[in-house]
């Protein structure tokens, strides 16, 4: 598993590789997970050479967000990554992403800015900067996204679509602490009582997920069930609950029709935690 620590480092090492190799890739903000770590071993199974990217993106945290404090480990990812058939990690500085400001790519969406877009004005043009910037340098055949971030899973299919990149885009189920609890980065800020008293979360979409199924289709009454599960942890502040139809992006006003984004987004001792359900109906 080779680290390349520069631009010009991965730039000299994928010049070593056939061309007719396939390329996965997987980019990271590090702070590796179950999550992360599926997503990896998915790109071990479907290509030929696998890169994993750490890199944590200023450009995606507001001035009051915790770009300072976020969880930092390379040595414990290097680690986590060696028990995987790895082929490099890329370990760029923030001069290697950004040498130049203009953006790769010019792209806006409805849809990023709604439900985290709406909260985080910054956030997907952050993330849709740097991802366009490493799918520029790494120039994978794939890329692996986790489902627990739904709306950026869509917004990047749709800016891969709209750029014509040739990389296919394949997501990777939530992966789930004991409790319930979507694995994240940003659940090492909480406890083993927190995490398991979080599981809450998972809960309510559960909840969700049992009025559809029993026939309950309104929209707004599976909000307000979501809403009221969680609200039994007082400290729990929600920002959303939303359920969205798929195929336009739009909040769904009446009865659930179709596929759906049933997502919500809460935080907890400044902790913000986000999750997910796709239903057909």
């Amino acid at each position: 598993m080779k680290v390349l620590r520069s631009l010009s480092d991965y730039v000299c090492w994928k010049k070593t590789l056939s061309s007719s190799k396939s390329i996965g890739f997987v980019p990271t903000m590090g702070a590796l997970h179950d999550g992360h770590l599926s997503l990896v071993e998915a790109s071990t199974k479907n290509a030929e050479i696998t890169v994993v990217s750490i890199f944590i993106n200023p450009k995606q945290f507001s001035e009051n967000e915790d770009f300072n404090t976020y969880p930092r480990d390379l040595e414990n990812d290097l680690n986590k990554l060696k028990d995987y058939n790895v082929s490099a990690v890329f370990v760029p500085s923030i001069n290697d992403i950004y040498e130049t400001e203009e953006p790769a790519i010019i792209f806006d969406h409805p849809f990023a800015q709604t439900l985290e877009g709406a909260s985080r004005p910054h956030f997907f043009p952050g993330v849709i900067d740097v991802v366009s910037r490493l799918f520029n340098i790494v120039q994978p055949n794939y890329a692996h996204f986790g489902r627990k971030d739904a709306q950026q899973l869509i917004l990047i299919q749709k800016m891969v679509d709209a750029a014509d990149y040739p990389i296919t885009i394949i997501p990777g189920e939530t992966v789930r602490e004991p409790g319930g609890l979507a694995m994240s980065s940003r659940n090492e800020y909480l406890t083993s009582n927190q995490k398991r008293e979080l599981g809450i979360i998972w809960e309510s979409l559960g909840v969700a997920k049992k009025m559809l199924d029993n026939g309950d289709l309104c929209a707004n009454r599976i909000c307000r069930a979501i809403e009221n599960t969680l609200k039994k942890i007082s400290r729990l502040k929600i920002d959303y609950v939303s359920i969205v139809d798929i195929e336009n992006l739009k909040e769904v006003s009446g009865d659930v029709r179709g596929d759906v984004l049933i997502s919500l987004a809460v935080s907890v001792g400044g902790v913000r935690l986000i999750d997910n359900i796709f239903y057909a109906y």
